[in-house]
């Protein structure tokens, strides 16, 4: 095409990109509480906000797949540090990671205490188990937290004792991805415009199976 055009050229940009996930492991920690009520909504603290990137969804899908109810009947209020307390910032990435992590732990908690309900009452409904387990006097509410084991990377750089030697692995895991984009340009005025793109990403498996 090039050599055919004198005064319009295409050209082709390749972008490979490797995007580091994680903080240092003294951060890499959260905190969920769940709580259940006796017409059987859930409401649930996350140590995470919402910022348009659908943490708070996230959030709510892994506890509906862990207990086996519907979405609607879960409820984030407004994020707060009398529920959950020390919260990381949300950010670099992780909030989803750490805190869904947490949330998990929580839910399966909270359902190890109904486990015996349904087992007594497998035609039962979810409202029908948490009231029996109420009137059981199982507490319905769970607290979790989650910490990423140091060995995960084993990264030194913020260890004094080993003087910030900056060994192992600085991120939890990476996301890779390429791009190519083809490009006409006008080489008189400089107008141009991208004819194609083309995107892939590996962004691994998703938090939930929703």
């Amino acid at each position: 095409f090039n050599a055919e055009n004198v005064y319009t050229k295409r050209g082709i940009s390749l972008i490979p990109m490797r995007y580091g996930v994680g903080i240092p492991p003294m951060y890499a920690q959260s905190s969920a509480l769940i709580n259940v009520h006796l017409d059987g909504s859930v409401n649930l603290f996350v140590g995470g906000i919402e910022l348009g990137q659908g943490f708070y969804t996230k959030m709510i899908q892994i506890v509906s797949q862990e207990l086996e109810i519907p979405m609607d009947m879960i409820q984030i209020p407004e994020t707060g540090t009398d529920k959950v307390p020390n919260p990381q910032m949300t950010g670099a990435s992780s909030t989803a990671d750490l805190n869904g992590n947490a949330v998990r732990k929580a839910s399966l908690e909270l359902k190890k205490r109904l486990a015996p309900f349904k087992e007594a009452k497998p035609d039962g409904s979810w409202g029908e188990w948490v009231g029996m387990a109420w009137a059981s006097r199982v507490g319905l509410s769970v607290a979790g937290h989650w910490g990423q084991e140091t060995a995960f990377t084993g990264w030194t750089g913020y260890d004094k004792d080993k003087g910030y030697a900056k060994e192992g692995n600085r991120w939890a895991y990476f996301v890779t991805s390429a791009t190519a984009v083809v490009v006409e340009l006008d080489v008189l005025t400089g107008i141009h415009q991208m004819l194609k793109t083309f995107i892939v990403m590996d962004l691994g498996e998703h938090s939930t199976l929703l």
